[in-house]
């Protein structure tokens, strides 16, 4: 996995040209890469100049940078999980980042703060779809009690194949 320091340091080195400026919500200057469009609203996902992954709508940049910004991101969720991917591997290819920046997107985030929102039910799609939980997700879904025959199938297909079960 990349670090948020070797992050800003690729795109130091390799994304000069590729930077763009905008303001942020704040008012502040803020430059960022554009990574891809966002099929629902062709609003602009990027990675901001400190490393973190940014939503620009509207000329007004968001960022995970402050956690409250989450609920900008939701709206991915509206896109199939492989289609994001893909969109995300194309993007960094095309201005010659290597695709493993994609572990770097904020799924986990976005996904956790859509389970505790009006999103829950997009969040599971996702889920369905094959994104792995983690044991944050696991709680929302399935509460804290060990014994539901949810948290029992979730351990069993986490442990099965190591107890030969």
């Amino acid at each position: 996995m990349i670090s948020r320091v070797s992050l800003i340091a690729l795109i130091q080195s390799k994304c000069q040209n590729e930077l763009k400026y905008v303001k942020t919500k704040m008012d502040e200057d803020e430059s960022y890469i554009e990574i891809f469009r966002r099929p629902y609203d062709s609003a602009i996902i990027g990675i901001n100049k400190n490393g973190y992954w940014c939503v620009v709508h509207n000329d007004i940049m968001y960022s995970l940078e402050n956690t409250k910004d989450a609920d900008v991101f939701l709206l991915v969720l509206y896109t199939p999980l492989q289609e994001i991917l893909a969109l995300i591997k194309k993007g960094l290819l095309d201005i010659n980042l290597p695709v493993d920046i994609t572990l770097t997107f904020p799924f986990d985030k976005i996904l956790e703060f859509a389970l505790n929102s009006k999103w829950h039910q997009k969040a599971i799609s996702w889920i369905d779809e094959g994104y792995p939980i983690d044991d944050n997700m696991r709680e929302i879904i399935y509460g804290t009690d060990k014994q539901t025959p949810q948290w029992l199938e979730y351990e069993g297909s986490r442990k099965g194949h190591l107890l030969n079960l």
